[in-house]
């Protein structure tokens, strides 16, 4: 499938692909307008990177100790859930977790 075809087939099911934009001015120093939703997609980009930066650093993921592609794929999502643990207590409100000692 050429780079073409996958433009029109994401183009026909309503799919407006785009990537971060490096300024403002494209081609011929015509004014680039970002799609509806860019900056939301931009906002929850940056927060699955540091998630991932989180996995490469905290969890030694950079390079990683085990080898073969099942182990890697657990090692990683043993590294995400212990993010999700570290995470947990921001997400559940106050009020849920009671008062404060």
């Amino acid at each position: 499938m050429g780079r073409g075809n996958r433009q029109r087939t994401l183009q026909d099911r309503g799919v407006i692909p785009h990537i971060a934009l490096q300024s403002e001015i494209g081609w011929r120093g015509a004014k680039i307008i970002p799609p509806d939703g860019y900056e939301i997609s931009q906002r929850s980009r940056k927060r699955i990177e540091e998630i991932f930066a989180r996995v490469k650093t905290v969890a030694s993921l950079a390079k990683t100790k085990f080898r073969g592609r099942q182990r890697v794929a657990q090692g990683f999502e043993l590294a995400v859930a212990a993010y999700d643990l570290v995470r947990l207590p921001k997400l559940v409100p106050q009020a849920a977790r009671g008062p404060a000692p």
